[in-house]
């Protein structure tokens, strides 16, 4: 296994078996997707989805470019805690409903906050080996960047 696969598999474990979508790829792999519902496929896979598909790609590419950011002077938003993963991602869907954040910056912050968290629940399994609580653990990384 390679050094990208382990670390792909701690921070979103593999699908059990019996969940997985039926598809198989060209080269023979087997879809790692979990399936829909009680259906074969997974929703990229699923015949009975091509139009749903098709549609979601039309509506994508119908949404205008998002303009490029300005340059904002702030400090950098600190998460270690899922409370503040948790503020983030309902400012983030509030911004996307209000029409301020394009859904593809949406797709990025939803997906870095899952990388987050999966961060979070590794340093707390760190923590635990070490006697000490995430809280303990965590305010130790917060001095240790405001000494930077």
């Amino acid at each position: 296994m390679t050094e990208n696969k382990e670390v792909q598999e701690r921070v979103r474990p593999a699908v059990p078996e019996e969940e997985r979508c039926e598809h198989l790829h060209p080269d023979g792999r087997r879809c790692g997707s979990r399936r829909r519902d009680e259906r074969p496929f997974c929703w990229h896979h699923d015949p009975e989805m091509a139009e749903a598909r098709r549609e979601a790609l039309v509506r994508v590419e119908a949404e205008p470019e998002e303009e490029e950011e300005e340059e904002v002077e702030e400090e950098p938003v600190q998460l270690l805690s899922p409370e503040e993963i948790h503020e983030l991602l309902a400012e983030t869907l509030e911004a996307v409903q209000a029409g301020k954040m394009g859904v593809g910056r949406a797709y990025a912050v939803g997906y870095l906050a899952s990388m987050l968290l999966a961060t979070l629940k590794e340093i707390g399994k760190v923590a635990q080996q070490r006697g000490s609580s995430l809280s303990e653990l965590l305010r130790m990384v917060r001095e240790a960047r405001e000494d930077e």
